[in-house]
């Protein structure tokens, strides 16, 4: 999906926060990076209406560790 579609997506799904988005990136496959105003950062990814994730930035990089380590 491209990225711009899936921050509408993530625009409608959790729309009383979506003003507080300052700027976002894409990041990968069906995912994107969220900065907010307060500096605060979200990963969001989305497949379908039943298959999305919305994650801090730390732990979506935290994620990627272990599994490049194998834990």
């Amino acid at each position: 999906m491209v990225h711009s579609k899936i921050f509408g997506r993530y625009k409608k799904m959790f729309y009383m926060d979506a003003p507080n988005v300052k700027v976002w990136y894409p990041n990968g496959f069906n995912s994107i990076r969220i900065r907010l105003f307060n500096k605060d950062e979200f990963v969001f990814s989305y497949t379908k209406d039943d298959i999305w994730n919305l994650e801090t930035l730390d732990n979506f990089i935290e994620t990627l560790i272990k599994n490049k380590k194998g834990d």
